[in-house]
């Protein structure tokens, strides 16, 4: 969209008339102050809006603050991009500290993304009854039923991203030399005869409880 506010209130003002949350996805380092900008001029048109925080960045904290005190729903990840200068944490205790300030602060909503088993837990069995509102995220493709089985254990809501669109497996091998057990999930998935499990490179969404 460029940060065209123009289309922008296109998207809210369809957005209201079927009561839909406008998300405003994970950033980059260099259009991270741009989408907070954005953020505050939809705001000010359509209230229904989430934004995605990068727990491996520190600035991430303030931007928690942020969030809060517009109300929005948040959703947190790792993150793909390193912080602005070097601004680096540990993404895992990032993830933990992040989620202490939100609750403390009365998150309206809260969505962790993570497929480690041991952190999802943790960060689970924290949210649930300090939160209105929260949820896990995982990704359609990758190991998930050691943590849908937690969730379950839990009544936590599972939201599910399903690739879509073109094929995305060159990106994900290239990652294979940083995250090792994407190779292997690749190889499994192949023995299967399932290696489009890897595709496409956006997602749409499924609830799944």
């Amino acid at each position: 969209m460029g940060f065209n506010v123009d289309l922008l209130r296109q998207v809210l003002d369809q957005a209201r008339r079927t009561n839909t949350t406008v998300h405003f996805d994970a950033m980059s380092p260099e259009t991270v102050d741009r989408t907070f900008a954005l953020i505050d001029e939809a705001r000010r048109i359509y209230p229904n809006l989430g934004c995605t925080l990068p727990s491996r960045w520190r600035r991430s904290l303030g931007h928690a603050d942020r969030a809060i005190e517009w109300n929005l729903r948040i959703r947190l990840v790792k993150g793909e991009w390193p912080g602005p200068n070097g601004d680096e944490t540990d993404p895992g205790e990032g993830l933990l500290q992040l989620i202490e300030r939100l609750a403390a602060k009365g998150a309206r909503h809260l969505a962790i993304a993570t497929h480690n088993r041991k952190l999802g837990r943790t960060c689970l069995e924290y949210l649930k009854s300090r939160v209105a509102s929260c949820e896990l995220e995982l990704l359609y493709g990758y190991p998930w039923r050691p943590l849908l089985k937690i969730a379950r254990e839990l009544t936590i809501p599972t939201r599910v991203y399903v690739p879509y669109g073109g094929g995305g497996l060159p990106y994900r091998l290239k990652e294979g030399a940083r995250r090792p057990a994407i190779l292997g999930w690749f190889l499994r998935d192949l023995l299967r005869g399932s290696a489009g499990a890897l595709g496409g490179t956006s997602h749409s969404i499924t609830d799944h409880v």
